[in-house]
C-alpha cells in the first residue's frame, strides 16, 4: 500500500510541476507571443478567451490534485508501516516492510515491542503473586527503560565488508525456513564463564542455563518467528577465560556430537567479566587501566585470528562479541572500561560483531548502585533481570545487523555489481587479487609493533601468507559435494578432547575415562566440590603427596603432535606448593622415549590473588607420535598434597 501511494505522491507532483509551467506561461508568454504575432498570421492563433478557459480549467484540477497530496501527506504520517503480505523464505530480507528504507532497529523495534514481550514470556513461568510481580517489572524495563535509543548505545560494531559470511548465515537461515526438515536452525556456540552459565541468575540454585542470558536469546528469537530458527550452544565452563576458548575452537573441542563434526555457524565470545580481572602479580602501583586493556586484547586477537581459521577452505563462522561485564574488577571507572574499548577496536579491524550491555545500562548502574537490578555492586555475577536484559541487548542487534545486511544487498542488486564469493564456486581457486578485492585473508595482527608507515608492506605479507597456506591446503581444488553432502568431514584434529564443566564432561565420565586408559594410579581420585554449593569443580584430583598416575592411548588414529592440559589454579591452604609434573612418552614396542615434559603450579604465587580458574598447558611434543603409534602420559604430584586436572587433549596440531 505505500508503495502505491508512494507512486501517487509522484505522480501528482509531477503534474503540478507541469501546471506550475503553465501557470509561467500564461502570465508572461502568452500575452507576448499573442500582441507580436501580425494580422497576417491571426488566424493561426489560438484566441484568448479560449486559452483563458483552458488555464481556468486547469486551475480547477490544479486545486484538486493539491488536496489530494496534503491528504496523502496527512495519511503517510500516520499509516503504519506496511508489512508484507507474505514472507518469502528464499529471501530473508521480504520480512521487512517494503518501505523506503527509513525502518531502522530502533523503529521495528518500537512498533513490535508487544511481540517481542510476548516472545520473551517462557512456557515454565508459574502464576503466582510473586511471579506476576516480577513480570511486571520486568515488563516496564523493557517497555520504560530500554527505549530504542538507549538500545542502540549496544551496538559497538558491525561488519561492513565480511558481507560473504553474512550472507551465508542469512542462507542458512532461509534453508530452515524453507524446508526445515531438512535443514537444520542456525547452530551458535556461546563461550564464557559463569556469568554465561548463569551463575547467581537464579536465586535457587548457584547455576541455571536455562535462566541465563544465551537460552533467553534463543527463546525470544525462535517464539518471536513462531519457528526454530537458531540453536543455542551454551559451552561455558566457570572459571576460564578466552585463551581456554581460543584453543576448544583450534581443537574443535565443543562437546556436542553436531558442533564436534560441522562446527558452528556462528561463535560468541562472552568472556568479558574474566578477561577484565586484574592478571596476578600486578604491582598495587601499575597502570590497571593499560594492564588490562593490553590483557584483553592479548587474549581476544589469537580467539578472532584462530576462529577465523577454524574451518579451512570454508567460510568462518561470524564471530559476536558481547560484553556483559560492569564489574567490579578495578577501582576506576575507566579501567572498568577497559574491555568494551579494546573489544571495539578489534571488531573494526577483523570486521566482527561486537555488542556491549555494559553501555546499554553503565550510565544507570554508575548512578546509582545501591540498586542492583542490572549489576551488583559486590558480585560480577548478577540476576535474572539482567539476563533478560542482554538477551534483549543481542537481539535489538541482531535485527539492526540483519537490516544493514539487507541494505548492502539491495545496494549490490541495484549496482548489478554483486557475485557470489568466489570460493563458493565449485573448482575455482582464488587468486591473490581475488583475495584482495573480496578481503577473504587476515588482516596483519594488531599489536602495538604495527607501525604507521609500515601498514602498507605488512598487508602485503599477510595477503601473501594467507593465499600460501590456501594454496597449500588444496582450497578449491577439492570436490567435496559429496562430504557436505552427508556431513563427513571430519574437522576434529584431536584423538581425544574432554574438559570438565557442566554440560560437558561429567565426573562418571571422567572416572571411565580413567578407568579405561590408565595403566598405572596412586592417589588420584574424582572429585566433585559439593561444599561450593555447584558442580563446576568437578576434576581429577591429587588427593595425597607423591600422588601419580599413567595413561596409554595403543593405536591412535590420527598424528599426535600437542598435548594440552587443563588445570586448576586457585588459592588459601589446601593449594600451598601445589605443582605437578606432566611428561609424554613416545612409546615403541621395546623401548619409550620422553618427547615433552612440563611442570605447572596449582597454586597462585600471590597470596592476595582469591580467584580459581581454570589454565591450560600445551606441550608441543619433539616428535610426532604417528597414526598407529602408542602415547604415554604421566602425572606426578612433586609439591603440595594437591593437584587438580580440569581436561585432555591429544591432537594433530
Amino acid at each position: 500500500m505505500i508503495r502505491f501511494e508512494s507512486n501517487r505522491l509522484a505522480v501528482i507532483v509531477s503534474v503540478l510541476g507541469f501546471f506550475g509551467f503553465l501557470q509561467m506561461i500564461y502570465d508572461g508568454k502568452i500575452t507576448s507571443a499573442v500582441s507580436l504575432r501580425g494580422t497576417k498570421d491571426m488566424e493561426q492563433t489560438i484566441p484568448l478567451h479560449e486559452a483563458e478557459a483552458e488555464i481556468t480549467s486547469l486551475r480547477e484540477k490544479l486545486d484538486d490534485y493539491q488536496q489530494q497530496l496534503q491528504a496523502l501527506k496527512e495519511k503517510s504520517r500516520t499509516t503504519e508501516p506496511a508489512v508484507p503480505s507474505a514472507f518469502d523464505p528464499t529471501n530473508i530480507c521480504s520480512v521487512f516492510p517494503a518501505s523506503s528504507g527509513t525502518s531502522g532497529a530502533s523503529r521495528l523495534w518500537e512498533e513490535n515491542l508487544t511481540k517481542i514481550w510476548e516472545a520473551t514470556l517462557s512456557k515454565d513461568w508459574t502464576d503466582t503473586p510473586s511471579a506476576t510481580d516480577a513480570l511486571a517489572a520486568l515488563q516496564s524495563i523493557l517497555e520504560d527503560t530500554l527505549s530504542p535509543a538507549r538500545m542502540r548505545r549496544s551496538i559497538r560494531h558491525l561488519p561492513t565488508f565480511s558481507h560473504h559470511v553474512l550472507r551465508r548465515v542469512m542462507g542458512i537461515i532461509e534453508k530452515r525456513l524453507q524446508d526445515p526438515e531438512s535443514n537444520p536452525p542456525l547452530r551458535i556456540a556461546v563461550f564464557g564463564g559463569s556469568v554465561t552459565l548463569g551463575r547467581g541468575c537464579d536465586k535457587a540454585k548457584m547455576q541455571n542455563k536455562e535462566c541465563a542470558w544465551p537460552k533467553r536469546f534463543e527463546r525470544l528469537i525462535n517464539q518471536f518467528f513462531g519457528r526454530e530458527i537458531i540453536q543455542v550452544f551454551n559451552l561455558a565452563i566457570g572459571g576460564t577465560s578466552t585463551i581456554s576458548a581460543t584453543s576448544r575452537v583450534k581443537y574443535w573441542m565443543y562437546g556436542d556430537p553436531e558442533l564436534d563434526k560441522l562446527g558452528p555457524d556462528v561463535i560468541i565470545n562472552s568472556y568479558s567479566t574474566n578477561d577484565s580481572i586484574v592478571p596476578w602479580g600486578t604491582p598495587p602501583e601499575a597502570d590497571l587501566v593499560k594492564i588490562v586493556g593490553d590483557n584483553v586484547r592479548d587474549r581476544l586477537e589469537p580467539f578472532i585470528r584462530e576462529t577465523l581459521q577454524s574451518k579451512g577452505c570454508d567460510l568462518p563462522p561470524l564471530i559476536v562479541h558481547v560484553d556483559d561485564s560492569l564489574g567490579p574488577h578495578q577501582p576506576t571507572v575507566l579501567g572498568e572500561m577497559s574491555y568494551v574499548s579494546e573489544m571495539t577496536r578489534l571488531a573494526k579491524w577483523y570486521d566482527t560483531v561486537a555488542i556491549s550491555y555494559a553501555e546499554v545500562v553503565r550510565d544507570l548502574v554508575y548512578q546509582d548502585r545501591s540498586a542492583n537490578i542490572f549489576a551488583d555492586p559486590k558480585d560480577a555475577h548478577f540476576h535474572d533481570e539482567a539476563h533478560q536484559t542482554v538477551a534483549w541487548t543481542v537481539g535489538f542487534a541482531a535485527l539492526q545487523l540483519v537490516i544493514n545486511y539487507c541494505d548492502d544487498e539491495h545496494s549490490a542488486q541495484m549496482k548489478e555489481s554483486f557475485e557470489k564469493p568466489k570460493q563458493a564456486k565449485e573448482g575455482h581457486v582464488l587468486t591473490k587479487e581475488e583475495m584482495k578485492a573480496d578481503k577473504l585473508f587476515l588482516p596483519p595482527p594488531l599489536t602495538r609493533d604495527l607501525l604507521l608507515e609500515e601498514t602498507t608492506s605488512e598487508f602485503e605479507a599477510a595477503l601473501e601468507l594467507s593465499h600460501s597456506t590456501y594454496i597449500d591446503k588444496g582450497c578449491g581444488t577439492r570436490d567435496e559435494s559429496s562430504t557436505k553432502a552427508t556431513g563427513n568431514v571430519d574437522r576434529n584434529p584431536c584423538e581425544v578432547a574432554w574438559i570438565s564443566t557442566p554440560g560437558l564432561t561429567k565426573a562418571s565420565e571422567i572416572r571411565t575415562f580413567m578407568s579405561t586408559y590408565q595403566t598405572q594410579i596412586d592417589g588420584w581420585e574424582v572429585e566433585t566440590n559439593k561444599k561450593e554449593g555447584w558442580s563446576n569443580k568437578v576434576g581429577w584430583v591429587a588427593v595425597k603427596e607423591d600422588a601419580t598416575f599413567r595413561l596409554r592411548f595403543s593405536r591412535v588414529a590420527k598424528d599426535i603432535k600437542t598435548v594440552t592440559i587443563y588445570f586448576m589454579r586457585s588459592y588459601g591452604e589446601k593449594w600451598h606448593k601445589s605443582k605437578a609434573r606432566i611428561t609424554v612418552y613416545h612409546v615403541n614396542s621395546n623401548s619409550e622415549q620422553a618427547v615433552a615434559e612440563t611442570e605447572v603450579s596449582g597454586v597462585w604465587e600471590d597470596d592476595d590473588y582469591k580467584y580459581s580458574l581454570t589454565q591450560l598447558e600445551t606441550m608441543h611434543l619433539s616428535e610426532t607420535v604417528a597414526k598407529g603409534e602408542t602415547i604415554d602420559i604421566k602425572v606426578d604430584l612433586i609439591s603440595g598434597s594437591t593437584f587438580k586436572i580440569m581436561g585432555l587433549m591429544l591432537c594433530n596440531k
